[in-house]
């Protein structure tokens, strides 16, 4: 039986779960085609920089996207390294101008199984892609739903750190 509390984060739940601060904040949604062929994803980094100042300016510090749970021809490793590598020229620029990329990842079944090769769908894989970019101001999106339907637990989020871009309550 699923028991399912609401608990304010940073707070100590009734069965004594203390969830970690968690910083949550409004941005904009990152347009780069960071998924497409080479040269549509060349000619989409062009405006980063200028969207990075214009955040900047304005004051906001986040952006985010999510990343498709599968594809139809390239295999997972195949698409991890395109995402590494992308997702990392991608946070380049936008560190430049002090904003931050949150990556959130697509938890559902039914969303990842109608592909030929799955991909990243739970916060683990997630972590691991974070972790393989390898820049500073990459960081999850968590969306409780995609966290219930990967069937993730309590003890997945105590294992989390500051690397949150942003918590969304669900879609």
């Amino acid at each position: 039986m699923l028991f399912w509390e609401p608990v304010p984060f940073g707070k100590p739940s009734s069965a004594g779960h203390q969830l970690p601060e968690l910083p949550c904040a409004a941005g904009q949604a990152l347009r780069s085609t960071f998924a497409a062929a080479r040269r549509p994803f060349q000619d989409s980094l062009k405006g980063l920089a200028d969207d990075a100042k214009a955040l900047q300016r304005a004051g906001a510090s986040r952006m985010g996207t999510w990343l498709t749970p599968g594809h139809n021809s390239l295999t997972y490793l195949v698409n991890f390294k395109q995402h590494t590598a992308r997702l990392g020229e991608i946070g380049k620029v936008l560190g430049d101008h002090g904003v931050r990329l949150g990556l959130e990842y697509v938890g559902p079944k039914t969303s990842w199984a109608t592909m030929r090769y799955p991909f990243i769908h739970t916060m683990a894989e997630m972590r691991e892609l974070i972790a393989a970019i390898n820049q500073p101001g990459i960081g999850l999106v968590l969306d409780s739903w995609h966290w219930y339907t990967a069937h993730e637990t309590v003890a997945d989020l105590l294992r989390l750190s500051s690397s949150f871009a942003l918590l969304t309550e669900g879609d």
